[in-house]
């Protein structure tokens, strides 16, 4: 493209922001249905296979790339804070706390 119909296609080109969610369930145990998981300790099952995120801050790595970052713990403040996030233009990240 010559540099004037280039200049023409971003003025006109919106780059669509992106919502990325984050589901945090603390690591939900999926590895837990694996066949090694009932031999437990016997194998330090927890240590090698446990995926719990207590320790790891999502909203300090999200700002590390200089996003936005939300927190939800309820589905109310998580329908606002996406719909917030739909019409911002820039990206975000959403951490969504779930339970169970």
């Amino acid at each position: 493209l010559s540099s004037n119909k280039r200049a023409a296609h971003s003025s006109s080109h919106k780059t669509p922001s992106l919502t990325t969610v984050v589901v945090n369930n603390d690591g939900g145990g999926i590895f837990s249905f694996l066949p090694i998981a009932k031999h437990g300790q016997d194998v330090s099952f927890d240590e090698f296979f446990g995926t719990p995120t207590s320790s790891f801050s999502f909203q300090k790595g999200v700002e590390a790339f200089g996003l936005a970052y939300n927190f939800s713990s309820s589905f109310e403040t998580f329908k606002e804070i996406y719909q917030d996030g739909l019409q911002n233009e820039q990206p975000c990240v959403i951490e969504a706390q779930v339970v169970g």
